[in-house]
């Protein structure tokens, strides 16, 4: 989990993120795609959501790794 205390993402934003095969407009965009499909590939998942700060919570999880 990593957390920031950025002015976080607007949510309609974060639930196109949060979609592996989205085609949004993110800036850095294939950088999202490759970091998804290499989280994919070892059945993992990837979410952000806003933190208590306000900022983003990105959230990776694989299976069997998590406590």
């Amino acid at each position: 989990t990593i957390d920031d205390n950025s002015q976080g993402f607007p949510e309609d934003l974060m639930e196109q993120m949060n979609e592996p095969n989205s085609n949004n407009k993110v800036k850095d965009q294939f950088s999202l795609q490759i970091i998804h499909g290499m989280i994919r590939a070892q059945n993992g998942k990837l979410r952000v959501r806003k933190n208590e700060f306000g900022g983003n919570r990105t959230i990776i999880s694989f299976p069997g790794h998590n406590k």
